[in-house]
């Protein structure tokens, strides 16, 4: 795995979460594991499993020093729960969850870029998207109370966030082994904050057959609808759409602050129908069963319709006086470099006439 960080929060001192979404199905049955790390406003450290299945959410809280994270390769331990690229070991032992077992994972389908681009970069963001791997197999079994839950030829995915605190306006949603195997995808839209303004950035990967497709803000992709429901992205000749058709939410903790002080709403194992057009041809209009799907549109007032259009005039005008800015920076910096390389070569060859 080409990653050189793994775990970023050793050194945080508040106001710091980083979480990882270990997502695994086997057709019928779809369980996840978010393991966190949290650090809120105050510097009180603590860290949380939350497990998801079909029909049902478990909330574990542990002490910080039950928690550890490697920073040069994918391991973490959280109580007697170890999570790494080779697999799962799974104990865990409460009043509502008795849940026990081991999970292998095949190689990783990992991404030839960073989904964030450029903006990876880029300081004071809210929340850093990470995928670790788009799909890959998983064999074994997982006892859930009294149900053994088979892996057979079972698929996986891996993501993770870290940041202060999660989007105030986001949809995201994923699909693996969807269209027979061929469809693997992700995709978002969030409000992001930069300095004294915000925009609505998308990021999407969506990998159908041998064809895959990066859709992002840095690329030049507009969010054209984001609702709980519903996301169109279009860029350039490509336009994506996600519509959620069979709801099952399950009510989930998300940082604010640092802190798991948030409720969301996430349709781990629901329907989605999903469609994808190039130059207006339909490449593919798949429904695919399970998918995630999880939307928090805030600001929202009762009656209002909920389909949320972006106003990119603004945004638009606000980029092109930062692009400006920056433009008149990068010409002074090379004009700058231009004259010290003459400078030093002048030097260079008055040294060697002498």
């Amino acid at each position: 795995m080409s990653r050189k960080n793994y775990f970023y929060g050793e050194q945080k001192r508040k106001c710091y979460f980083e979480g990882w979404y270990f997502k695994h199905e086997n057709g019928s049955q779809t369980i996840c594991f978010i393991p966190s790390f949290h650090i809120d406003q105050r510097g009180q450290r603590s860290a949380m499993l939350q497990v998801i299945a079909n029909d049902h959410v478990w909330k574990i809280h542990y002490a910080p020093e039950q928690f550890y994270a490697a920073k040069g390769r994918l391991y973490c331990r959280i109580g007697r729960n170890v999570f790494s690229e080779n697999g799962i070991s799974i104990d865990i032992r409460t009043r509502e969850l008795k849940m026990k077992g081991n999970l292998a994972y095949g190689k990783f389908a990992e991404l030839q870029w960073d989904i964030m681009g450029p903006f990876r970069r880029m300081p004071f963001l809210q929340c850093r998207h990470e995928i670790i791997s788009m799909r890959h197999r998983v064999a074994g079994t997982l006892k859930l109370n009294r149900e053994k839950i088979h892996f057979g030829k079972g698929s996986g995915y891996i993501e993770k966030d870290r940041g202060t605190s999660f989007p105030d306006r986001y949809v995201w949603t994923q699909c693996s082994r969807g269209a027979g195997g061929r469809l693997n995808l992700m995709a978002a839209a969030a409000t992001i904050p930069v300095g004294p303004f915000s925009f609505e950035g998308t990021i999407a990967e969506i990998w159908y057959g041998r064809r895959k497709y990066r859709l992002a803000t840095y690329c030049g992709a507009r969010v054209k609808e984001s609702t709980e429901k519903r996301m169109v992205i279009e860029q350039k000749n490509i336009k994506f759409e996600a519509q959620l058709q069979e709801k099952n939410p399950q009510k989930l903790l998300a940082p604010q602050s640092g802190a798991m002080g948030r409720n969301i709403y996430e349709h781990a194992a629901c329907t989605v129908r999903y469609r994808l057009f190039e130059n207006g041809e339909v490449i593919f209009n798949e429904i695919c069963t399970p998918a995630g799907f999880e939307a928090d549109i805030r600001g929202q007032k009762r009656g209002e319709d909920p389909i949320q259009k972006t106003d990119h005039k603004d945004t638009e005008r606000r980029l092109k006086r930062w692009k400006n800015r920056f433009r008149k920076l990068w010409s002074i910096t090379q004009k700058k470099e231009r004259r010290f390389h003459r400078r030093i070569s002048s030097i260079c060859c008055g040294r060697s006439r002498r």
